[in-house]
């Protein structure tokens, strides 16, 4: 029997990957070439931690290369599930051992836990009600994450157009864009709709503000084209315009296009979302539907939803699903604040919404750098808590 030991790129004594680019897929794709170069057809595949992510990575993605998978020490999901999980049990941790400092350090450093002077230790929940603007992902001291805008409705006034400006660092004209329309598909016309945002002919400014280049990256395409083709084109870009639509079908192509996964090695790479494309950001948010959805995605739960509205009461149904996982907070964009009516049913859904929730109007957006969170609106908004 041939046993190999397989150091992952990057660690051990292979070099960094100039890219950047560790993802499972290419990971699976390495163990795929290490049997080809042992003239192996198949192989047996152990996995620990880290790698059993790989394992069942290569099985989905080379299920023929593999004559048995052997998980150790492992998790059957990656990423912002993970994340999730793995928070709240680091804070049970921190709970069950309150007279251990060492128990509060490794909580803090997990970044789940504020220490306060002398008060105690609190919880993640805690936290999420008094610094709601703080990024999920903020585990390591000094990371750098994506550059976030979030719109409501794209760059609507000079204060959002001056914040992308500064987050860009440049000029508009000497900055490369690609515009994502994905989310508009599942809506009545939404081919129609993608080319009007495409050629600045949309209510809300993005297409149109003279990127020196700009380019189309539609996510349904991505999982049939060579990986290292997207990315390298994604990585050139100084920014992602991500439009509007249905935010649960977006949210499920980010996944499994790849995008979602790329996003945490692009720290220079401005995300500018508007609509759901703001929304589909979040670890969870809602979406809810006056009609039933005309498009695929991973749904974690539906209910129905009351809003009321001048002409009466209408029964909707709020949605709720797993986003990109970037931030720890919902966004309902569009609300109205001159119609007490809308003010009000964006108070109901953020109710249903595990995490705090930014209500704002076409007139606002959040802006998201190195764990930091800025409101930057010439309208209205209002932070709602569960």
């Amino acid at each position: 029997m041939t046993l190999v030991y397989l150091d992952p790129a990057g660690t051990g004594d292979s070099d960094p990957l100039p890219d950047g680019d560790y993802s499972m897929s290419r990971y699976a794709r390495f163990a795929a070439a290490v049997l080809d170069d042992l003239d192996a057809s198949t192989g047996y595949f152990l996995g620990h931690s880290h790698g059993g992510f790989v394992g069942l990575q290569l099985g989905i993605d080379h299920p023929e290369r593999l004559s048995g998978l052997i998980l150790y020490d492992t998790a059957p999901v990656y990423g912002p599930e993970l994340t999730e999980t793995a928070t709240k049990e680091m804070a049970a941790f921190v709970r069950r051992w309150p007279d251990r400092p060492e128990a509060a350090e490794a909580g803090r450093m997990w970044g789940c836990l504020a220490v306060t002077d002398g008060a105690g230790d609190r919880g993640r929940d805690e936290i999420r009600s008094s610094q709601p603007s703080s990024l999920r992902h903020s585990v390591d001291e000094g990371r750098t994450f994506m550059r976030l805008l979030l719109t409501s409705a794209g760059i609507s006034n000079p204060s959002i157009h001056n914040t992308l400006v500064d987050l860009l660092g440049k000029p508009i004209s000497e900055s490369r864009a690609l515009f994502v329309p994905t989310g508009i598909y599942p809506f009545p016309g939404g081919p129609g709709k993608a080319f009007e945002a495409i050629t600045g002919k949309a209510k809300g400014p993005l297409c149109d503000l003279g990127w020196k280049s700009l380019g189309v990256l539609e996510l349904t395409a991505l999982p049939s084209i060579d990986r290292e083709v997207w990315t390298a084109t994604v990585r050139e870009a100084d920014a992602l315009l991500v439009w509007g639509g249905d935010p649960v079908y977006l949210a499920y192509w980010m996944k499994h296009s790849g995008l979602a996964e790329l996003f945490p090695s692009l720290p220079e790479t401005v995300y500018v979302g508007v609509s759901a494309g703001s929304i589909a950001m979040a670890s969870r948010f809602g979406e809810s539907y006056f009609h039933a959805p005309a498009c695929s995605g991973e749904r974690l739960s539906s209910e129905d939803l009351v809003f009321v509205r001048p002409e009466g009461e209408i029964t909707t149904t709020l949605v709720m699903a797993q986003g990109a996982g970037l931030v720890d907070f919902a966004i309902i964009p569009h609300v109205e604040y001159d119609d007490h009516h809308d003010v009000a049913n964006a108070e109901r859904w953020a109710s249903r919404l595990p995490v705090p929730t930014y209500a704002i109007d076409d007139d606002t957006a959040i802006k998201v750098t190195d764990g930091t969170v800025e409101v930057v609106s010439e309208g209205h908004w209002k932070l709602l808590n569960p």
